[in-house]
């Protein structure tokens, strides 16, 4: 009868531990749609997800850079490592000011400077490729891919041109 209860007891402890995972990994949305509008937490240190691809690889968010700056983007997600970061005129402080929103465009903005950066477009939906490319499209078609603004890493799948600029830290 112990034995019954023990396994019992372990078979829902399982199922528990099984559901909080998956609710943890499905909170991240697989992609972002128009009126979408997210802003920094307080707490959150040193990402904060807002986007992730669908293998859960790759995740586009705020990251903390020199303890109280921040910055949009697209981190490994085993390594912490960023992959692609937008390049605002001047980098925000970490607040709830800031603020990053789709209505087309993706834009991270902040009621002091405004605009801090924005894709500039008119797409309808936002998401992450598993190669770490972050796309807006327009019926399926992307728009603007942050594959065609390396920073500091290229991956397998990117063409980098003699127009583009590969910047590192």
């Amino acid at each position: 009868m112990l034995q019954t209860h023990h396994l019992q007891f372990l078979a829902i402890l399982f199922l528990y531990t099984l559901t909080c995972s998956e609710t943890a990994t499905t909170s991240i949305p697989q992609e972002l749609h128009i009126g979408f509008s997210v802003t920094p937490e307080s707490w959150t240190t040193p990402f904060q997800a807002v986007l992730s691809d669908h293998s859960g690889n790759f995740s586009l968010g705020f990251l903390r850079v020199n303890q109280n700056q921040l910055a949009l983007a697209v981190l490994h997600v085993a390594s912490s490592e960023p992959f692609w970061v937008a390049n605002p005129s001047h980098a925000p402080s970490w607040s709830d000011n800031t603020r990053l929103f789709f209505n087309g465009s993706l834009v991270l903005s902040d009621p002091e400077t405004l605009v801090l950066w924005s894709t500039a477009t008119n797409g309808d939906r936002v998401v992450l490729l598993n190669t770490s490319n972050l796309q807006v499209h327009h019926n399926g078609i992307p728009l603007w891919e942050s594959f065609h603004f390396p920073k500091n890493t290229l991956v397998q799948d990117q063409n980098f041109t003699s127009n583009m600029t590969l910047l590192s830290s």
